[in-house]
């Protein structure tokens, strides 16, 4: 007769192989189950904040929350959304949120729970989040002489012009059009741009196939062309567009590279404004780069002081480099140049340009 403890062959290895399904499966975590955390940090644009970590368990282990936790400066709970229900495994397991937060100071770190019990296992960092300004989408153009510097031209975009017909513009400006931009991936077309609201309007998108942005010059006087040395001023903003980048830049009258560049502001509109003095005679070589922090999406005043010792280069006033090396010092005019970057913009990609005013003075030092 069979012993009723003696278990049955076929059953036996039923128990066995269930046994080794339960042990692939994560656990709830018990008091030996440790977790740890590693690359824990934050992105902050704007009121918007973007966390990030990746947390560890000794054992693959279901939480029942798993994140990153933050408190305010006075205590109140501002965790960033939490996972429910998510398995930490061994070898890491990244949580990546983001949310919006009023200006303040705040502690975060990483965060889980189990049966109730949230561990101590993350160090706690900080971060702030700064009041945003609200900038007013117009101001009202210098006007008048400054200290070493004659104005000879100051424009304010106040008259409405429709797309398409900006050359001639107030006797004062023309453009690109209907030719390659630098990297030949789109054209300089004058139908992107108009003037309304106080405003030059460029509207960068795909026309008939073509990437399509343009490249206003200023004419003092009326007149084409440029001056030896001189200071030029703008003030502008852009949409965040892949693909497409500025290159404001003092250009030789005679098309002449040898005889010098200056660029400002010029980067890809989706990232940071940089500066750039070209070599002369030597013009593929940088004599100065000048990396800045200022981003295309905000309202910026960029200024270019060009003088027979030194070129100096503006943000909101504030002086973010120069260069006393190679000083160009033949005639160059300013060109408001928009173009395509080396990756060719998606045909989906389009958003606005916005030049607030420009200004242009002789220097007289």
């Amino acid at each position: 007769m069979q012993n009723k403890h003696t278990i049955p062959k076929k059953l036996g290895l039923a128990v066995v192989a269930a046994s080794a399904l339960v042990l692939s499966i994560a656990t709830p975590a018990s008091a030996a189950t440790t977790f740890s955390s590693t690359a824990l940090g934050v992105t902050v644009s704007g009121t918007k904040v973007t966390a990030k970590t990746t947390i560890k368990a000794s054992v693959n282990t279901k939480t029942n929350y798993s994140g990153i936790c933050a408190r305010d400066a006075a205590g109140k709970d501002v965790d960033f959304p939490l996972n429910q229900g998510q398995t930490i495994a061994t070898t890491g397991t990244t949580i990546e949120k983001t949310q919006t937060l009023a200006p303040g100071n705040y502690t975060y770190w990483s965060c889980v729970e189990t049966n109730g019990n949230w561990p101590s296992f993350s160090a706690k960092k900080n971060f702030t989040v700064q009041a945003v300004s609200s900038t007013p989408a117009t101001t009202k153009a210098p006007v008048g002489d400054l200290t070493n510097w004659d104005q000879i031209l100051v424009e304010d975009f106040t008259t409405t012009s429709a797309a398409g017909n900006f050359t001639g513009y107030n006797n004062q400006w023309m453009t690109y059009d209907g030719f390659a931009d630098t990297y030949k991936n789109g054209l300089y077309n004058e139908d992107t741009l108009s003037v309304h609201d106080g405003v030059l309007d460029m509207n960068i998108k795909t026309i008939n196939g073509s990437p399509s942005t343009a490249a206003p010059i200023p004419l003092v006087n009326g007149e084409w062309g440029g001056q030896t040395y001189g200071r030029y001023s703008v003030r502008m903003k852009s949409d965040a567009l892949a693909g497409y980048k500025t290159a404001f830049l003092l250009w030789s009258d005679d098309n002449d590279w040898n005889k010098g560049e200056v660029d400002f502001p010029e980067g890809e509109l989706n990232g940071k404004v940089s500066a750039f003095n070209h070599v002369i005679n030597n013009p593929s070589q940088n004599s100065t780069v000048i990396n800045t922090n200022a981003s295309y999406t905000d309202w910026h005043v960029y200024t270019i002081d060009w003088t027979p010792k030194k070129i100096t280069f503006y943000v909101d006033g504030v002086e973010v480099g120069s260069d006393t090396n190679n000083i160009p010092n033949t005639p160059m005019h300013w060109v408001m140049q928009v173009e395509t970057t080396e990756l060719k913009p998606a045909s989906s990609t389009q958003g606005h340009l916005l030049i607030d005013w420009a200004t242009i003075y002789n220097y007289k030092g």
